[in-house]
């Protein structure tokens, strides 16, 4: 009798665990329980993905975390090499010995999608005409081993050397202002060496069409993500006073119609500000002419258009063999401005 009871105790207790058992089982494979179940699933598939198919960027200065978006533009600027050649065809060292390691940079490194000269592709001051053409020619060779679509911008240099109409037809453009796609990015090349001279307005004309020309490209470029290549920084830091209301419109326009970022030279600083909305980024070049100090040397940038816009520079102080790079924007950078307010060249056009 004793070890019936017990037989009827056990079997209750089995009956009741199955049954509890079955009831959680029922929850899980409820309606509600598959859908948890397979947010999980996606949750950990996404986690998977980012993790094996994203590049994951952390500036160390930061301590943050940057998740770029499935599509990231990859674009190689130099500006600024003064580039002479000598009657045997050789590259003075000043602007050879950078490209030659601006080149395997791009080519072995960074692979961009394509590469921008800003500008100042030759010195051109005391070789107008036929030995800055020689200049152009000469550098252009050693520029167009970069494994990657090459376009440049016009700057003031280039125009000592040679006409708007020389330097067009040599490079195979119609004007010295143009845009070209590279998938859904939209990059507008602006000649702003057109600006208006306050001396001399015979180029208001032709400034004046080009802007109209840029308001109404903005217009047309919904579903593009927009940047613009300049010469010269069309920020209020680096204007003279005759030239404010010029950048002022400019800074205008690019914010009005969504521009990212844009990007320029000339200066032979680094610098870096936001304004309404667009980044604005001035490299220094591979070497400054008229033998007048630098800080940056032989630099050049690879920029990054993504979720964020990233620039990093590569760039050598006095003494140095090797390249530093500085991450744009960055607390780094920041550190750098704060040490060197007040000791920014500006908006010297004669340069």
């Amino acid at each position: 009798m004793q070890n019936k009871s017990r037989a009827n105790f056990i079997k209750s207790n089995l009956t009741s665990n199955l049954s509890a058992k079955l009831a959680r089982n029922k929850k899980i494979f409820s309606p509600l329980g598959l859908i948890t179940i397979f947010c999980l699933l996606v949750l950990g598939l996404v986690f998977v993905f980012f993790e094996k198919t994203y590049i994951f960027e952390s500036d160390p200065s930061l301590f943050e975390v940057k998740i770029p978006l499935i599509k990231k533009y990859r674009i190689g600027f130099m500006t600024d090499a003064h580039a002479k050649v000598k009657k045997n065809g050789l590259v003075y060292p000043e602007s050879e010995i950078p490209m030659q390691s601006f080149i395997p940079e791009m080519n072995n490194n960074f692979h961009p999608d394509f590469v921008i000269d800003g500008g100042d592709f030759i010195d051109g001051s005391k070789r107008f005409g036929e030995k800055s053409i020689r200049d152009y020619l000469g550098f252009s060779k050693i520029f167009e081993t970069i494994q990657a679509p090459k376009y440049k911008v016009l700057g003031n240099h280039d125009l000592r050397g040679m006409t708007r109409e020389t330097w067009t037809q040599l490079n195979g453009y119609e004007k010295s202002y143009y845009y070209f796609d590279y998938d859904k990015l939209r990059v507008i090349i602006f000649d702003s060496t057109l600006m208006p001279d306050p001396d001399d307005f015979s180029k208001e004309k032709a400034y004046r069409e080009e802007v109209a020309w840029l308001e109404n490209l903005l217009k047309k470029s919904q579903g593009y993500k927009k940047i613009i290549f300049t010469h010269y920084p069309l920020i209020p830091a680096f204007g003279r006073a005759s030239s404010i209301e010029i950048i002022n419109e400019f800074n205008r326009i690019t914010s009005q119609y969504g521009v990212r970022a844009v990007f320029s030279g000339h200066v032979e600083v680094v610098y870096y500000d936001k304004i309404n909305g667009v980044d604005y980024f001035v490299v220094p070049g591979f070497f400054r002419s008229e033998n007048k100090e630098v800080l940056w040397k032989g630099s050049f940038a690879e920029i990054t258009i993504g979720l964020r816009n990233h620039l990093k520079l590569f760039y050598k102080k006095d003494g140095d063999n090797e390249y530093r790079t500085l991450t744009i924007p960055s607390v780094e950078y920041e550190n750098i401005k704060k040490e060197l307010d007040g000791k920014t060249n500006f908006l010297d056009q004669t340069e």
